[in-house]
This record gives C-alpha cells, sequence and structure tokens, in this order.
C-alpha cells in the first residue's frame, strides 16, 4: 500500500515538471514507474568524476551541486541542480564516465533510471523525449553564458549574475535570495 502511496504522489507532483510538459498522465505514469526512488543524504556522493554513466537521476526535492576538482585540488561548482531536473549529464551510449561529481547539498529524493531504460523511455515518448533535449539545450545555452560572463566580466558582477538564476527557482522559495539585497 506505501508503494502504491508514493506512487500516486509522484504521479501528481512530477506533470508540473517541465520534463514532463504535454506528457499525458498515463505516459507520465509509465515514465515514473520504470524509475526507482532513491534517497540521497546530505552531503552523499550520487556519482563520482570517472565512474561509468549507468543511470539517470532526476530531482523530486533537495539540491544537488556538481563539481570537478582542479589539479590542486580546489573544488569547483559547476552547476546547482533542483527540483525537477535531471542531475548532471547523461549519455546513453555505453563506456562513457561522469566528468564531474554530484553531491546532495541537503536530503534529496530522485526518480532513478538506468540508462538503458531511460533511452527506452525517450523512444517510446515523443515529447519526453522533446523536453529532455530542450532541457539539455538550455543547460549548455547556460553554460555557454556563463563561459562567457567568466571571459569578459569582473569577479563582482559574475557573483551578482551567475548564481540567482538556480537561486531563483520557485522550488528554492527564495531561500538565498537574501544573499544578494537589491536584486528581485
Amino acid at each position: 500500500m506505501e508503494a502504491l502511496a508514493l506512487l500516486n504522489q509522484k504521479k501528481t507532483l512530477v506533470p508540473g515538471f517541465p520534463l514532463f510538459s504535454d506528457v499525458s498522465p498515463s505516459d507520465c505514469a509509465s515514465i515514473i514507474s520504470a524509475g526507482r526512488e532513491k534517497h540521497y543524504r546530505r552531503k552523499q556522493t550520487i556519482f563520482s568524476e570517472g565512474d561509468p554513466v549507468r543511470q539517470v537521476v532526476f530531482l523530486l526535492s533537495g539540491f544537488v551541486k556538481i563539481i570537478q576538482v582542479g589539479s590542486n585540488g580546489d573544488e569547483v561548482i559547476l552547476r546547482i541542480n533542483g527540483v525537477g531536473e535531471i542531475v548532471g549529464a547523461f549519455r546513453l551510449s555505453i563506456n562513457h564516465h561522469h566528468c564531474s561529481t554530484a553531491q546532495a547539498i541537503q536530503p534529496s529524493t530522485a526518480v532513478v533510471w538506468d540508462s538503458a531504460t531511460f533511452e527506452r523511455l525517450l523512444e517510446r515518448f515523443p515529447a519526453f523525449r522533446r523536453n529532455t533535449f530542450r532541457a539539455l539545450e538550455e543547460r549548455l545555452q547556460e553554460m555557454e553564458q556563463r563561459f562567457r560572463e567568466v571571459s569578459t566580466e569582473k569577479v563582482g558582477s559574475r557573483l551578482c549574475c551567475v548564481c540567482p538564476p538556480a537561486w531563483d527557482a520557485p522550488s528554492m522559495g527564495g531561500v538565498w535570495r537574501s544573499a544578494f539585497p537589491g536584486r528581485s
């Protein structure tokens, strides 16, 4: 009974996410039920740089940071993933490895699909495939913008302009917005 209640809760929550835009409720239920729910503790590593890509992680709650460690040991945060996002990158073909590490910032819950299952879902549900590619395209555009900012703007203005897109997410509830007084 508890498993059925969890599935119903996810079926209610998930259609509001952009990844499931224009996906019918029955298709949404099929997609969600093909994965498994996984809970991550604060600071738990989800995958590490160099690990083979074996699964796709979709956040239902919490936040995950995507990091790389430089040769001097310094950690660089590449991105903060929030609710309704795929964590990190994913490859659908075999023999690919993660180029970054994902770590939960706070307790988080996700739907996790193995890569082969996720690939079949993309083939079976065109709207889900389109939304997934759109999300990846938006992420690429965001990275291009950040690269331009790093290359052309001073540190102070980059700090005010780079971070708020993740922090303005409705799921954040504006928690960190107060760190930047005067920004809306």
